[in-house]
């Protein structure tokens, strides 16, 4: 890429290994951190492997999920598994690879859903509420493509869509419905990653307080 832009190639770092030693804190590094100088620098990784490392993700079979105003679902594989819809790149473990995609209105689905319920409402309150509703949400379906939607959809102008309401529709089913919904877009992803020989036997999850 560097050729093909004609970019200067002395303003981009050497490519090493995510493990790899690449230097130790200075002493002024040291002092402003409060650390002691010298310790070792790694050259690290993104966030995404980065967090598959930190939730244990570490071997093919082990998959991680990450909850927040999005959500990501990455399966670790010791091959590169490639498939159109869905994301394939490097662990920072050596010889692995990580497998999954991202959707983009997770925790803002609920987000949402509170604001038009009423800000009153905690996040307890609705899962509460949701409790008061049957498996299913009255037959309500949720499709949480607020923003758009990334994996395995992958289309920009995708819209979120409330199906199948009724006169018996009531918030306890709106609610429902909105996490029935962004568990399925979950569940969509870890079909796929199965489908293509990537089978989970242990999923770990995480999560933020949503934006």
């Amino acid at each position: 890429m560097i050729q093909a832009f004609g970019l200067p190639e002395h303003l981009y770092p050497s490519v090493v290994p995510c493990t790899q030693v690449i230097g130790a804190l200075t002493s002024a590094a040291a002092t402003e951190l409060g650390l002691a100088p010298g310790i070792p620098v790694i050259a690290g990784g993104e966030d995404t492997s980065s967090a598959g490392l930190a939730a244990g993700a570490v071997r093919p079979g082990l998959a991680f999920l990450s909850l927040g105003t999005a959500g990501t679902l990455y399966v670790t594989e010791s091959e590169p598994l490639v498939h159109p819809q869905l994301l394939t790149f490097l662990h920072v473990l050596p010889h692995q690879y990580l497998f999954g995609g991202s959707m983009s209105a997770i925790g803002a689905s609920l987000a949402w859903c509170r604001k038009l319920l009423g800000e009153q409402h905690s996040y307890e309150d609705l899962i509460q509420l949701a409790a008061q509703s049957e498996a299913g949400a009255g037959q309500v379906l949720f499709l949480p493509y607020l923003s758009g939607e990334l994996q395995p959809i992958n289309d920009g102008y995708a819209r979120g869509v409330f199906f199948g309401l009724s006169m018996s529709t009531g918030p306890a089913q709106l609610v429902r419905a909105v996490l029935e919904g962004t568990a399925f877009a979950i569940a969509h992803n870890l079909e796929y990653a199965e489908r293509l020989g990537a089978p989970v036997v242990e999923l770990r999850a995480m999560g933020w307080p949503i934006a």
